[in-house]
């Protein structure tokens, strides 16, 4: 589904690499021999494509749209390196994270090179709207980190604590990458808004389809098996579950997810009163709902190559298994 996604915007998505080489060459040999260890090119492309579908919605993609996908990659590269050293991540994507390459001291530093690329890039365009912007999703994601840290691990925990930690550390990246691609093109506020509001709600659908993932792992899955339930995470499948188990029993349900040693056994345990509870079943409905006003957003927008591309990106969003 994704090369049919890409398909308007193959020619943009593919001049990315270029870009990518560029920055990513430092003509000193051991800064560049670690750079040339950070896979901008790997990724699936998602917050690029957004960029470049929302302005070709509005207007007509051009250079400032170029920069801005750019820039927006480079923001959720520099954050992804920064949350494997948080998270002791040793893998990503099946290939080993940088930390685990070299160490956390570099994987830290990669990441602040990678972030002030972004904003020198960003700086350059001299586009007051889009700085502004950047600067503010800059300041939003280091928030959402975070307010994870302090409140992800509490099991008391409830929707609305958890929905609010997901929209600053995910869906207000994506919100952007919607937000400034229309920006590139358009300087209508109110219509900037609608997409950023759009956006938003695709944000927090892959992040609740992450924590789904998490219970439902596949072959075609590039997340670490169970990863949130072995490093004892509260993601909104269990939050339901906790609340739907009785008093009597919530207790002995606390125990076994904080305490368990990463046995299959308990994890499975984990899984099927998840599931038995309606915290998967939940977590889907809340989905499919947010993809609903999502796809309904799309459909009162003008017809075009772009708007289609959109609304199979929003499907795979919903339906993706890695």
């Amino acid at each position: 589904m994704l090369q049919e996604i890409f398909t308007p915007i193959r020619k943009e998505i593919e001049s990315l690499s270029d870009c990518y080489k560029t920055i990513l060459h430092h003509n000193d040999q051991t800064i560049n021999n670690i750079l040339s260890n950070v896979n901008l090119s790997e990724g699936k492309r998602l917050r690029p494509a957004m960029v470049f579908l929302s302005a070709g919605m509005v207007g007509k993609i051009n250079q400032l749209t170029q920069i801005t996908a750019l820039g927006l990659e480079l923001l959720h590269y520099s954050s992804l390196l920064h949350d494997d050293v948080i998270d002791n991540g040793i893998k990503r994507r099946n290939q080993p994270t940088l930390n685990a390459l070299w160490n956390n001291k570099i994987a830290v530093l990669t990441g602040d090179y990678l972030l002030s690329e972004c904003m020198n890039l960003i700086a350059k365009t001299n586009h007051a709207s889009l700085i502004s912007k950047l600067t503010t999703i800059a300041k939003t994601m280091a928030y959402g980190e975070l307010l994870q840290l302090s409140k992800s691990y509490n099991t008391c925990l409830d929707e609305k604590e958890y929905m609010e930690i997901i929209r600053y550390k995910t869906a207000d990246l994506i919100a952007a990458c919607f937000e400034m691609g229309v920006a590139s093109c358009i300087s209508d506020e109110k219509i900037i808004a609608q997409w950023r509001k759009f956006g938003e709600e695709a944000g927090i659908i892959f992040q609740l389809k992450d924590d789904l993932l998490d219970y439902q792992p596949n072959e075609l899955s590039q997340k670490d098996i169970h990863k949130d339930i072995c490093e004892h995470k509260i993601t909104l499948p269990f939050i339901i579950a906790l609340q739907r188990t009785p008093e009597s029993e919530r207790q002995q349900l606390l125990g076994l997810y904080k305490n368990h040693t990463g046995k299959l056994t308990e994890i499975q345990a984990i899984i099927r009163t998840v599931t038995e509870r309606g915290g998967i079943a939940y977590t889907e409905t809340l989905i499919k709902e947010k993809t609903n006003r999502c796809l309904d957003f799309l459909n009162q927008q003008k017809d075009s190559k772009y708007k289609r591309s959109l609304s199979l990106l929003v499907q795979f969003i919903q339906n993706r298994e890695f």
